[in-house]
């Protein structure tokens, strides 16, 4: 396993960083050219809560925000990217002013999420409606190691490759 290989130890974790560098660069180039000049949001549901998370939070933002150097909606990009704000608790009828052209969804585990996805509101979402929207597993995402990271990026390449080819 990956993690054990490195646990505790300084050296060849230069190389596994410089690795995950180079081949999240590499990716950006064809992301960024997927999105083009579209927004990209990072939301998760917990009971009764709607979490929108920018780069300070885990949940992919470094790769998205800070790497790739896409775009949020403005409200997220100026709160939550460019600022120190790591989240913030949005309500349903704030979420077309919170989502991007793009939307990673999170719900953590046993959360009944049916109070956003089953609201007009969230179906009349351009992301939704286009299919962009990319469903995780909120406990994966919640990390900023290098073995969650790569994951995050195989994840993410995986997702916008198959948006772009439906467009």
């Amino acid at each position: 396993m990956l993690h054990r290989r490195f646990c505790g130890k300084r050296e060849g974790s230069g190389t596994y960083i410089a690795d995950f560098r180079k081949r999240a660069e590499a990716a950006g180039e064809e992301i960024r050219e997927i999105v083009g000049n579209r927004t990209v949001s990072i939301v998760e549901v917990w009971p009764q809560q709607i979490y929108t998370m920018g780069s300070h939070f885990a949940r992919g933002g470094s790769v998205l925000y800070d790497i790739w150097k896409l775009k949020a909606p403005s409200a997220v990009q100026a709160e939550i990217v460019d600022a120190d704000t790591p989240y913030k608790v949005v309500s349903l009828e704030a979420l077309p002013e919170y989502t991007g052209d793009f939307i990673l969804y999170g719900v953590l585990a046993d959360t009944d999420s049916s109070f956003v996805e089953e609201s007009r509101l969230w179906n009349s979402l351009d992301a939704v409606k286009a299919g962009r929207v990319l469903a995780y597993e909120q406990v994966a995402f919640m990390h900023r190691d290098p073995i969650t990271l790569n994951a995050q990026l195989d994840i993410f390449v995986d997702f916008f490759r198959s948006v772009g080819e439906k467009e």
